[in-house]
């Protein structure tokens, strides 16, 4: 799961451009 969270994790940093920090990604998709 930790693969798949950081492959998601950068496609979300490219197509929004935005910075949040792991911790808040991780909360919002509840892993």
């Amino acid at each position: 799961m930790a693969a798949y969270a950081d492959e998601q994790y950068g496609k979300l940093q490219r197509e929004k451009d935005q910075h949040i920090s792991l911790d808040e990604y991780c909360a919002k998709r509840g892993f």
